[in-house]
């Protein structure tokens, strides 16, 4: 059988040099992902004994993170809701149980499910005539609306109203920051 030149070369030596060339890269790789896997093995073997490390050795570092940790997120909060009691009329909409009522509805919302006024009262974790004069209140401010129940003429529902969709939201931006 005679073999074809490819210049100075044959095509079997040309095969020759790809299958190796080949095969060299494939080694390459698979040298280079070994090395990641044992970096990362390595990584998560260090950050294992620094969590364990930080979990009460007393090296000091775990009570500054945490304290330090612990001091910005209080900080952020308070922040936060002094930023929060500024966007409603009456600052005590952004605490307390109406705030409990405006995040419950809004998350109801999200979810496209109703809420009766009872519920709302409950999600308020307050006494169910508390809830009702937040509700009332939220309602005379226009953040939220009454609406008749369709089947039930016994029972109310409560929503947000776009106004009070609107403040619940910019509110809860200026908690998370």
């Amino acid at each position: 059988m005679s073999s074809i030149e490819f210049g100075e070369t044959s095509i079997e030596e040309h095969f020759k040099d790809a299958l190796q060339n080949k095969t060299l890269q494939q080694e390459v790789f698979s040298k280079r992902s070994a090395l990641r896997a044992d970096a990362l093995e390595g990584a998560a073997f260090i950050l294992k004994q620094l969590a364990a490390a930080m979990k009460g050795s007393g090296l000091g570092a775990p009570a500054e993170i945490h304290d330090y940790t612990l001091l910005s997120h209080a900080q952020a909060l308070y922040k936060g809701r002094r930023k929060a009691v500024s966007i409603f009329d009456e600052p005590s909409f952004a605490t307390g149980p109406a705030w409990d009522i405006l995040l419950d509805l809004l998350i109801n919302e999200r979810l496209s499910r109703d809420v009766a006024i009872c519920d709302a009262s409950i999600a308020a974790s307050c006494p169910q005539t508390t809830g009702l004069r937040w509700i009332t209140a939220l309602h005379e401010a226009g953040l939220v609306e009454k609406v008749q129940d369709g089947t039930d003429s016994r029972r109310v529902f409560v929503k947000l109203s776009s106004e009070g969709r609107a403040q619940v939201t910019l509110a809860i931006e200026a908690y998370i920051g």
